[in-house]
């Protein structure tokens, strides 16, 4: 559900009514500009709510214009030094600052969370940490050397994780220029909010003890910053105050003394630190700036020198490289695919597979659709349904695409309701069982035929699927071809996809007219013969099946065991005709005469027992006994009158 807003941003986008995710001060919505329909986060801060919360912890006593001026201007400092920047690993700013009567608010790129939500942080898999702490990283890299700024706030609300799973750093309220040399941290007062002073839990000692301020702060506080994530959201410092962060940094140096005099110790004080940081981390939250490392001595270490972390900055750079490059790289990321998260797979390289799609650079269309239902395999039907399928379908006037969505048919069925597939199908039809398609097509697309059997009704069949594949028989010159459209008639035929009358008025005709004999053609046909059987009543397998069977069975190319498969064959059907038949004439009695002397099984009598008077005077059967014909006296009386059968000669009499 989306509220309705009047003037500004409130006018320009649909907005949420409820926040996706807090990072103190701000409440972050989903919202939708309404032109466009591009998906964007708003930020908004409540002032309102928030002057009344002062009031009620007796900060002020009534709306105090001078400290509320000085309160706000922090959050302006946040957008203002935002909209300095522009880097891919800094928050990218879309609508700068508005500020109402009751609010503040603006507007970024599209974000899913902030890490600084227990549930985000506690989950993440190492690789995605340290794809995020490299992008965090280069953030820092390019305030320090080339802004020439210290972030001097760097902790979790200040970083955002956005739908490529990419992490953005923000938070600019306190940023300082390298030379200014002090900064002053007020004493904390509990009744104020916390986003009103820096974060001493994440505060380097000569910044909060001497007031020195320097680049180097910010590596203290990405240590800091690394102990958050790899230890479920604790940090090794924890403070309210000035006084308790000289106290707690004491105890935290004296640990750190002694984890210097015993290595042991190493995994008391930086529990959960991954081993590849063992020597970079103590010199990350040195107590001194001299001893620490710089940050881009950081980016460089082993920590990031791995083939995923790899593979990401690749993807990160992906638009610069030339195709030989992106086609060796595909090819290659292929293969590694199942090392990556999900989450990374999904919301990172995904998108960067569609868009290669939707460019339609065929030398990267292969490997893109490859990686796409690899990735694809692994989402709801609803999600694939959603975010890729539009895609799929847009490309497949390409070779290569027809080729791929072919040979993963199987996956894009499971992934998209019977009426979706259709969308797919239908246009695949089109394109790969045409007789203008390459053989290599042709031949795919007949060995997926059961699967296009499975979902299409009996007017697709026979109007579409049917007659292409007759047309490709008749056409083609490739051996392997007439084979493959042989075996789908079969294939038809087996799953009760064509009916009698087109096995005999289209296909008998259309395989009757065959030239070739290549052994594996007639072996094709041998196999297609014996399922109309199954099919075909005994007049059309009598005139048409077993003739064109004994027809092809003489071929001079057969060998000898092939020509054996034939009259196997061949005695197979002929008996089953004989059995049928003769079922069908033992079950009308009337036409089997009966022997004189042989009881009738039906009724138990015999032609003696009929003459004799004495057995018909005393025997009763259920049937109805024909009476003797009564004469006038005198006249000389016959044993009886029998009438022949309509189908048979007349019994003889007897004298």
């Amino acid at each position: 559900m989306f509220r309705v807003f009047k003037t500004g941003i409130e006018a320009s986008y649909s907005i949420a009514a409820t926040p996706s995710f807090n990072a103190e001060p701000w409440s972050v919505y989903s919202a939708k500009q309404r032109s466009t329909k591009k998906l964007v986060s708003v930020f908004m801060f409540d002032k309102k709510k928030f002057e009344n919360m002062l009031v009620k912890n007796g900060v002020m006593m009534q709306r105090n214009r001078e400290l509320l001026n000085e309160i706000y201007q922090i959050l302006r400092n946040q957008v203002n030094n935002l909209a300095k920047f522009r880097h891919p690993n800094i928050l990218t700013l879309i609508e700068p600052l508005e500020e109402h009567k009751t609010s503040l608010l603006f507007v970024t790129e599209y974000l899913t969370e902030c890490i600084n939500n227990r549930s985000v942080h506690k989950d993440l898999e190492d690789i995605v940490i340290q794809k995020g702490l490299l992008q965090v990283s280069q953030a820092l890299d390019f305030l320090h050397n080339t802004a020439s700024a210290v972030h001097l706030n760097l902790e979790p609300n200040s970083v955002f994780i956005n739908e490529n799973s990419d992490w953005k750093l923000s938070g600019f309220g306190f940023l300082q220029q390298q030379t200014a040399l002090e900064y002053f941290i007020n004493n904390y007062d509990p009744r104020m909010p916390r986003f009103l002073s820096i974060d001493l839990n994440f505060a380097s000692p000569e910044l909060v003890m001497d007031k020195h301020m320097r680049v180097e702060n910010d590596l203290f506080s990405l240590g800091c910053l690394i102990h958050f994530l790899y230890n479920d959201g604790e940090t090794f410092l924890h403070c309210e105050s000035l006084s308790q962060y000289k106290q707690e940094y004491a105890k935290f140096e004296t640990r750190f003394q002694q984890m210097s005099a015993n290595l042991n110790a190493h995994k008391q004080v930086f529990r959960k630190i991954p081993a590849l940081l063992n020597t970079i981390y103590p010199q990350l939250v040195a107590r001194h700036p001299h001893d620490r490392i710089a940050i881009r001595d950081f980016i460089d270490s082993a920590y990031f020198n791995n083939p995923l972390i790899k593979t990401m900055k690749f993807l990160e750079e992906f638009p610069t490289k030339s195709d030989d490059e992106k086609t060796v790289f595909l090819k290659g990321l292929i293969n590694l695919l199942e090392s990556f998260p999900t989450s990374i797979q999904q919301q990172k390289m995904l998108p960067l597979m569609l868009e290669l799609l939707t460019q339609k650079a065929e030398v990267l269309v292969d490997s893109a659709l490859k990686i796409v239902f690899a990735i694809g395999a692994h989402m709801s039907q609803l999600t694939f349904q959603d975010k890729v399928l539009g895609t799929i379908i847009k490309v497949l006037d390409l070779t290569e695409a027809q080729v791929v969505v072919l040979d993963k048919i199987d996956v894009l069925q499971t992934k998209t309701s019977p009426k979706e597939f259709q969308k797919v199908m239908v246009p695949l039809l089109e394109q790969t069982l045409n007789v203008a398609a390459s053989p290599v097509i042709q031949e795919q697309a007949l060995e997926k035929l059961s699967v296009f059997l499975e979902n299409a009704d009996f007017p697709t069949i026979k109007n579409n699927i049917f007659p292409k594949v007759c047309t490709i028989f008749s056409k083609t010159t490739t051996l392997s071809i007439k084979i493959s459209t042989i075996n789908a008639f079969g294939l038809m035929i087996t799953k009760k996809a064509i009916d009698k009358f087109m096995v005999v008025e289209n296909l008998l005709p259309l395989l009757k007219n065959t030239k070739t004999r290549e052994p594996m053609v007639l072996l094709a046909m041998l196999r297609f013969y014996s399922s109309c059987v199954e099919l075909l009543d005994i007049e059309a397998i009598v005139t048409e099946i077993i003739p064109r069977l004994w027809a092809l069975s003489i071929s001079n190319t057969l060998s000898r065991q092939q020509f054996a498969m034939f009259m196997d064959k061949i005695k197979q059907i002929e008996r089953k005709v004989e059995e049928q038949h003769m079922g069908s004439l033992s079950r009308d009695t009337s036409t089997v005469p009966t022997s004189v002397g042989v009881p009738n099984a039906d009724t138990g009598l015999n032609f003696d027992s009929l003459i004799n008077k004495d057995s018909i005077a005393s025997h009763k059967p259920s049937e109805q006994i024909i009476q003797p014909v009564k004469k006038p006296q005198g006249a000389q009386q016959p044993l009886m009158a029998l009438k022949p059968s309509p189908r048979t000669k007349p019994t003889p009499s007897i004298p």
